[in-house]
């Protein structure tokens, strides 16, 4: 399946942030009703407050959050069936938006209904079911926090960027490059570090370093570790004049 680009990820990210916090917000206020319903707040205003909430948006941001998700995980190298935190994720997720379509909705558009007429039983419902549908949604951040468990099954050398195929690729990039050594030759830069970190190397460092940089053959595919050899060398001597520094990193 086809791949977003890192722009479309992260605006596929953003939509799904703020999509979930919309969706844990919904029913947090739908949760405050309920209890604010059960401790003498006017029927009247509460029930069919909660039954318009829950029609015209904690019911369609659970379907918002649902596509998006899955969006989410076919669409980027996560997936839905690579990662144990993202299949349970999916699970609860599909769980939640089941019981609020089917049960939770119904529920509370009939409670709106009856307001200040609605029985005991619908009231505390009112109170047990976005308590649960909160404490899942808690379950599902956590899981996108902490992404335990690990794989369903092994990667794929070279696949998505995570696991085995972002550290093949990352090795396969930390070889040395075949750059000319005139841009990564730095003489003066090498000198400086070799004074440093042995005051009494002497000023010999910058002409010894320089002499051996235009010795190298262009476009050695070893000139970065070689660089860093000639420099070690240099640093590693505890020599006064240009001489002896010469023969330090000849050795090298």
């Amino acid at each position: 399946m086809t791949r977003l680009s890192p722009a479309g990820r992260k605006a596929l990210l953003t939509l799904h942030l703020v999509t979930s916090l919309g969706w844990l917000g919904a029913d947090l206020v739908l949760l405050a009703l309920g209890v604010a319903g059960l401790r003498g707040a006017d029927p009247e205003v509460v029930y069919p407050a909660a039954a318009l909430l829950v029609t015209w948006l904690f019911a369609p941001l659970s379907v918002v959050v649902w596509l998006v998700g899955l969006a989410s995980a076919l669409l980027t190298p996560w997936g839905l069936l690579r990662w144990r935190w993202v299949l349970v994720k999916f699970a609860v997720t599909t769980v939640v938006l089941t019981l609020v379509l089917l049960l939770l909705t119904p529920r509370v558009r009939h409670l709106g209904e009856l307001a200040g007429a609605a029985t005991t039983h619908l009231r505390v419902d009112l109170v047990v079911a976005p308590t649960v549908s909160s404490t899942l949604l808690l379950v599902v951040t956590v899981l996108s926090t902490y992404k335990p468990w690990g794989r369903l099954r092994p990667a794929r050398p070279g696949g998505p960027a995570t696991g085995a195929g972002r550290a093949a690729r990352l090795s396969q990039a930390a070889r040395p490059s075949r750059v000319a050594p005139s841009r990564l030759a730095r003489p003066r830069w090498a000198a400086r570090a070799c004074r440093k970190a042995y005051p009494n190397s002497g000023a010999g460092a910058e002409s010894v370093i320089s002499t051996s940089i235009r010795t190298t053959p262009s476009g050695s595919s070893r000139s970065r570790v070689w660089l860093r050899t000639v420099v070690a060398g240099c640093c590693r001597a505890t020599v006064t004049t240009s001489s002896s520094l010469a023969i330090s990193t000849s050795a090298w």
